[in-house]
């Protein structure tokens, strides 16, 4: 009887031993033994993006590849547009001196408006540079120009959002007085002084044949 006693307390021992080495778990799923401390992790599902991966994408708006976040790993990029450029010239055509030229640069369709845009305009390799205003026009004076044939240009710069855009004007002419006395003069008397040249030559004809006669 005593043998099956001893037995019995000596199994309640060994029991109660092994209880108590698995007396604590925290929320991991650990065991913690009073002697010997063991730790055992049930399987936890790790989110792949660290810590510092995160805080990028909070900070800049790209995860960790350099994609912008939310864009399905792809970025749209804007392409520059070309805006229309037109040139024009007062007087119109010509100008008869003592003068001055007045060059009328007009910008449209630039990104995002066509303010604040340089434009630079060349009369015979001399280059002027202006800034257009609120509606996309700048404006550059001649003044006292020589009398000649002019060929003049613009071109608006280029830059990230627009495409340089040109315009040209040829064959201004620009008159001294004295052309155009002597323009005015073949136009309105020419046809009377060349009937008058023609008329002496007939009488001077006519009088010589008298005298052969």
């Amino acid at each position: 009887m005593k043998k099956y006693f001893f037995a019995a307390l000596l199994l309640l021992a060994f029991s109660f031993a092994s209880f108590s080495a698995v007396w604590a778990a925290d929320e991991y799923g650990r065991t913690v033994s009073d002697d010997n401390i063991t730790v055992q992790e049930d399987p936890i599902s790790i989110d792949a993006t660290s810590v510092d991966e995160k805080e990028d994408t909070a900070s800049d708006g790209k995860d960790g590849n350099g994609m912008v976040a939310g864009s399905g790993g792809s970025s749209s990029v804007t392409a520059a547009v070309t805006p229309s450029l037109k040139l024009a010239a007062l007087p119109r055509g010509s100008l008869t001196l003592p003068g001055i030229i007045t060059l009328t640069a007009t910008l449209s369709g630039a990104f995002p408006d066509d303010s604040g845009k340089t434009v630079t305009f060349n009369v015979k390799g001399n280059t002027h540079t202006e800034i257009t205003n609120a509606s996309g026009i700048a404006i550059f004076t001649i003044y006292n120009p020589s009398a000649d044939i002019y060929d003049f240009s613009v071109f608006s710069e280029k830059n990230a959002e627009n495409n340089e855009a040109a315009a040209t004007l040829t064959g201004y002419t620009v008159k001294s007085p004295d052309q155009d006395v002597i323009s005015i003069i073949e136009s309105r008397y020419g046809y009377l002084i060349a009937s008058i040249v023609l008329l002496v030559m007939l009488i001077i004809f006519a009088k010589n044949r008298k005298k052969d006669e």
